[in-house]
């Protein structure tokens, strides 16, 4: 279904007077319409599932669900336009709702994402460090791409690990806990008399933690690294988080084992 601005502001009400016994006439009263262009509405949110019962105004799980997804989002949006773009609030909710009826849902979810790294910076604006558990507490359930980059065990060079993984990758945000999700992909390099063209993707990684390496988890073709136990660098004139670890990594070409090697990650969340 797709909701217009009208509609999107009969969803919210509705979902924000849902104890409220209201009958039809009192509802459009109140949002200001006829009470025929209000059960038109209802009877419309009753074909897409929105409410149980037809020209009723009880909303269903799914109509409970989309009217929070979209009164979190126009909420996040509204706050960044007012502490960036200097909005008075109800010009910010407009703002914010022409957005949300404009963008893709991909675009959508990377300008809340936005927000939310936004937000988060605020917060630390006068931190230096924070660890992973304090990250993951302070962002909303999501995932945020972020840029990495796969050095040499010395620091010096680009590893060929680095094009062994999906860029930018992931980071899942999921009830206060967060992972990085490192997608692997096939790559191909000729052999070295240049006649035969080899494929090989990573078949292991670990990462160290204390000192200690410790094998991440592979579930489809995502390697799962906990942040937890990592700790973040902000940089308040740049705007950035960055940690780095090392890994190790193995990789298979063909049937070809390839000796483990060490390595170090770089991670940017921006």
């Amino acid at each position: 279904m797709q909701l217009t601005r009208e509609k999107i502001n009969y969803l919210l009400f509705l979902y924000e007077h849902q104890e409220t016994n209201y009958t039809i006439t009192k509802m459009a009263q109140h949002i200001g319409v006829s009470k025929s262009t209000l059960s038109r509405v209802l009877n419309t949110f009753y074909q897409d599932g929105l409410v149980l019962e037809k020209g009723k105004g009880k909303l269903s799980c799914l109509g409970c669900k989309q009217a929070r997804q979209y009164k979190k989002e126009i909420q996040k949006i509204t706050n960044w336009l007012m502490n960036t773009a200097d909005f008075k609030q109800e010009e910010a909710y407009q703002e914010a709702l022409t957005l949300i009826l404009s963008l893709s849902h991909q675009g959508k979810l990377k300008l809340v994402n936005h927000t939310n790294i936004a937000r988060l910076f605020e917060l630390i604006e006068n931190i230096k460090y924070i660890n992973g558990d304090m990250l993951s507490a302070n962002l909303d359930d999501g995932q945020y791409p972020f840029a990495f980059t796969v050095y040499k065990e010395d620091g010096i060079g680009i590893s060929m690990a680095n094009d062994g993984f999906v860029h930018p990758a992931l980071l899942n945000v999921c009830l206060g806990r967060g992972e990085l999700l490192l997608t692997v992909k096939e790559v191909e390099h000729e052999s070295l008399m240049g006649k035969m063209v080899l494929k090989g993707k990573l078949s292991s990684l670990k990462y160290q933690i204390d000192g200690q390496y410790q094998e991440a988890e592979l579930l489809h073709d995502n390697y799962i690294i906990p942040i937890s136990q990592l700790h973040f660098y902000y940089s308040k004139d740049e705007r950035i988080l960055q940690t780095a670890f090392k890994i190790r990594v193995q990789a298979n070409v063909g049937l070809i084992h390839m000796p483990e090697s060490e390595a170090i990650i770089t991670i940017i969340i921006k």
